[in-house]
Order: structure tokens, then C-alpha cells, then sequence
């Protein structure tokens, strides 16, 4: 089967769990393959109880099977699902607690290799043809990785718990929660080659139509810093727009429509602004109505905005 994109479109960006109301159907216990326009959710599970999951839906209630990773390989995933990432024909499934990254087949689940020597690892992305970087709470550094070999063949240096990361123009952006820095690396040194002050606690990174890139920091809980939103010209390294929140507010999981135009992002409730505002939004788009909201990812294919609300971070949520 050759994939189509839509089939991960909200993987790298989703980590929420998957509940249904009524009793599941029993489900293939040996074997498992996704269609073209399916959809993989990484279910973080409860810290240091080892029970992170991958589900799969078309959409729907109804066709969502539990647990997939264990139905291919009769093995548990492992400790906090991170989040997901496609690269060619595998998917790298970081898994925090347990400090490895599994490798599967796209449409199977079969696991291929494992990959190991990590701290925290957050996310990942193909930096280059066969060469990836990992981020990593507790490493103070992003970790390079041969996509052959599936080893960590080196580390590029950063202070602070390194977070999201974005590849445009033969670049990575790379987000630090720990800092008030965007950092830019040069993929085929390694190198660090400069950075840009924007505001605590970078987490998520988009860019738009125009080729600006949008930051989001969350702000530092400790010293009260209010979260901030910023658009850069990748170009000039200027910053071109920049607004704090109000006090309090730590808005994470910025992400983009299917035009690159609109941008949405979680701050107890969804919130939506188009790219031209000039100001952030003051009403919500969707408002949790007591939820919990979590996650957030758009499939860009059925123009859909999938939000998690965890409940009590105990019991299983619902998309």
C-alpha cells in the first residue's frame, strides 16, 4: 500500500488518549494495517506506569482500535507516548519516561528497531536525508541520529530542556522551555549558528503562506512570565510581531490550517487568529466548558480540529 500524508497528518502534534463510551468490539490480536486516510493516536499513558498506547480511527467512534503497537509486536509500548513522527516509510514513536524512540512500519506497527541512549527525548525531525535530530528534556542538548543505523552519533549543545523543532530552508528552529531563546542550527554541521530572543518558555512552532515563522512561549510558572506569541522573518531574523498574553496565561500547542493562513492554539480553551492580526484574540474559538483540553492537531486533508480533554489525567480522555 503507498501512503498518503493525510494518513499522519495530526500525528506529530497529537498526544492525547482515546476513550469510548460504549464496550469495545473485539479487535485483530496478531496483525494489524491502516488505511490510506486512517489516523494514529499516541495515548501518553500515566507517568512511570508504563502504559502509553497507540490507537488507530478512521474517524469515527466506531472504527477506533485500542493499543495497535501491542496487537503488531505483543509487546507494551512503554513509559509517557511523546509524540510521533513519519519519516519516509516508518513512523518514530518518542516515548519519554522510557528514554527511546521505537521505529515501525507505517502501516503495520511492526517494530524494526529501537533506538536508545536518550535522557527525556520531546520530538523529532528529519534534519536532513538520513539524519535526525531529538530533543530532549534533561539532556541540555539535541541528540543527532543516523537513520540507518538507528544510533545517536552525536549532540549539539543547549542549555535547558530543548522542545519543538521545525525544518525551512535548509535550517532548524529549534524551541527551549528553559530559555528565551529560538535557536537556529545549521543541519549539515551541526552547528549552532545563531538565536533569537523572544520570550519564555518557546514550545510550538508554525510556519505560515508568507514563509514567517510563528513561536509560541508558554512563559515560566516559577517567575509568573506571561506566555507570548511572535512572528519572525526567517530571512532577517527580525522579529515582526510579538504579544504577551495577559498574566497566567500559559498557552501551548500552536498549529496551522490546511492554507497556512490561520493559526490556533490552547490556552485553557481553543483560540483562532488569522496571520494578519494585528493583535491576539481576546474570545475563544471553542470553549471547554469545564474540559480539560490537552492536545490539538489539524488534519489538513479533511479540514478537521481534533482536541484532547485529558478529564483527571487518571481515568482514559476523548478526542
Amino acid at each position: 500500500m503507498k501512503l498518503k500524508i493525510t494518513l499522519f497528518a495530526i500525528v506529530s502534534l497529537a498526544s492525547f488518549s482515546c476513550k469510548k463510551d460504549t464496550i469495545d468490539e473485539p479487535t485483530p490480536t496478531t496483525s494489524f494495517t491502516a488505511e490510506v486516510n486512517g489516523i494514529y493516536i499516541c495515548n501518553e499513558g500515566t507517568f512511570t506506569d508504563g502504559n502509553a498506547t497507540i490507537s488507530y480511527t478512521n474517524g469515527t467512534e466506531a472504527e477506533t482500535i485500542q493499543d495497535v503497537y501491542k496487537i503488531a509486536n505483543d509487546e507494551d509500548l512503554g513509559d509517557v507516548g511523546q509524540s510521533m513522527t513519519k519519516i519516509n516509510n516508518k513512523i518514530y514513536i518518542v516515548v519519554n519516561n522510557s528514554s527511546k524512540i521505537e521505529v515501525v512500519e507505517a502501516t503495520t506497527m511492526k517494530k524494526s528497531a529501537t533506538i536508545t541512549g536518550f535522557n527525556s527525548p520531546r520530538f523529532m525531525i528529519e534534519a536532513s536525508p538520513g539524519k535526525a535530530y531529538v530533543t530532549d528534556l534533561y539532556a541540555n542538548g539535541i541528540s543527532i541520529v543516523d537513520l540507518s543505523s538507528n544510533l545517536i552519533t552525536g549532540n549539539i549543545q543547549l542549555n535547558g530542556s530543548t522542545e519543538d523543532l521545525l525544518l525551512y530552508n535548509g535550517k532548524v528552529y529549534v524551541t527551549n522551555l528553559s530559555t528565551s531563546y529560538l535557536y537556529i542550527i545549521e543541519p549539515t554541521t551541526d552547528i549552532l549558528e545563531d538565536s533569537i530572543l523572544i520570550g519564555p518558555g518557546g514550545n510550538s512552532l508554525q510556519l505560515d503562506m508568507n514563509n514567517k515563522l510563528w513561536v509560541l512561549c508558554g512563559g515560566d510558572y516559577l517567575t509568573s512570565a506571561p506566555g507570548s506569541l511572535h512572528r519572525i522573518d526567517p530571512a532577517t531574523k527580525m522579529i515582526e510581531f510579538s504579544q504577551a498574553f495577559p498574566a497566567g496565561d500559559f498557552p501551548t500547542r500552536l498549529i496551522i490550517n490546511e492554507t497556512n493562513d490561520e493559526l490556533y492554539f490552547l490556552n485553557l480553551n481553543v483560540y483562532k487568529m488569522q496571520i494578519t492580526d494585528s493583535s491576539l484574540p481576546t474570545s475563544s474559538f471553542v470553549d471547554a466548558a469545564g474540559k480539560s483540553f490537552y492536545g490539538m492537531a489539524f488534519d489538513r486533508v479533511s479540514r478537521v480540529l481534533y482536541v484532547s480533554d485529558v478529564i483527571d489525567y487518571q481515568q482514559a480522555g476523548r478526542i
